[in-house]
């Protein structure tokens, strides 16, 4: 029986211990892991999000493989709009670069010598006009003297060796005629202004491929697309990159307004209007960290917005996208801050 009373009076004492210490330690308890108090501003909604700039982060690749040779920037430098972020080895494209160089070269020479040609041709041309000139003369004297021959001949001045000369130098004319008549056919059937044409175009190739080559050549310097800041730099001097990586190389944020993309899921989408005021709170400590106010709706659903391009990453449900549109001068913020938004009530949601 004494066992039982000692029994029960242990139990109550530790009970009254228990009371007290509660009492001592209920003012510690942080203010915001208690419930909202009937003085905090009614909240319509209460939803979750992250902070992001307006077109979000990008996600730089670059535009060929190579190995990177030089790195020019680091993690939270800003940098202006065509800033060169990092330099790959372009040693291949240099050498076609090279190529093209000299082949515009060649082609100019080629180019000289076929006006030089063109000049050539003009002068071959008038010699063979003058030489069909000449044989045509000589034909028409070989013509007139066989005839004086033939005339000699009936008259007996000329025995028949006269006569059988002369005819042969007729013939001789004849064919020479025909000679100097075909080289001016074969002059008129060429034209030298193609061999100009064809150096021009040879030239206008090797241009074209050098344009290439030191276009290829600007790709391997990666540049920022737009002005911001460097998030992350996932790429160092020696490594290997790719556009193909599911890695990127660099994280630049734009230099934008900062917002929250706050995620409705399809019960409480009716809740959200845009111009509804909102207290954006740190997801973990619950502390206040801006005010603002709903900017955008979605007109559909869709998968979560992922900040993170883990290939490994899981992406289920569907939900309203809206943009919270920050008042500036609250606390800072960072990209891919996870928050709490409490979407607030107007008076005429309050009731009475």
């Amino acid at each position: 029986m004494k066992h039982k009373i000692y029994a029960t009076a242990l139990t109550i004492g530790l009970v009254v211990l228990a009371g007290v210490g509660l009492v001592l330690l209920w003012p510690h308890v942080p203010v915001d892991s208690v419930p909202t108090s009937p003085l905090a501003p009614p909240a319509r909604l209460v939803c979750y999000g992250y902070v992001d700039s307006r077109h979000g982060p990008l996600l730089l690749q670059p535009a060929r493989a190579g190995r990177a040779l030089k790195v020019f920037v680091k993690e939270k430098q800003m940098v202006s709009k065509d800033a060169p972020l990092v330099q790959l080895d372009d040693c291949l494209v240099k050498l076609r670069e090279d190529e093209a160089t000299l082949a515009i070269k060649a082609a100019e020479m080629h180019i000289a010598k076929a006006k030089r040609g063109l000049i050539e041709y003009h002068a071959k041309q008038t010699q063979a006009q003058a030489a069909l000139e000449v044989a045509r003369i000589n034909l028409e004297t070989a013509k007139h003297s066989l005839t004086v021959a033939e005339n000699m001949y009936k008259d007996g001045t000329a025995n028949q060796g006269h006569l059988d000369l002369a005819r042969d130098r007729r013939d001789q004319a004849k064919a020479l005629l025909q000679i100097e008549e075909s080289k001016i056919v074969e002059l008129k059937a060429v034209d030298p202004n193609l061999e100009v044409k064809l150096a021009q175009l040879e030239r206008d190739r090797a241009q074209i491929q050098l344009q290439q080559a030191r276009r290829d050549r600007e790709e391997y310097t990666m540049k920022a697309p737009v002005a911001g800041t460097i998030l992350r730099m996932c790429a160092q001097e020696g490594d290997m990159l790719s556009p193909a990586s599911p890695r990127p190389a660099i994280w630049l944020a734009p230099k934008d307004d900062l917002i929250v993309r706050a995620e409705v899921s399809q019960e409480f989408a009716e809740r959200v209007v845009t111009g509804l005021k909102v207290r954006v709170e740190d997801e973990a400590s619950g502390s206040l960290l801006a005010a603002g106010a709903v900017g955008e709706v979605s007109d559909w659903f869709l998968p979560r917005r992922q900040f993170s391009m883990s290939p490994t990453s899981i992406n289920t449900g569907l939900t309203l996208d809206c943009v919270i549109d920050l008042e500036t001068g609250l606390s800072h913020l960072r990209i891919g801050q996870r928050v709490r938004v409490r979407v607030l009530a107007h008076q005429s949601d309050q009731g009475p």
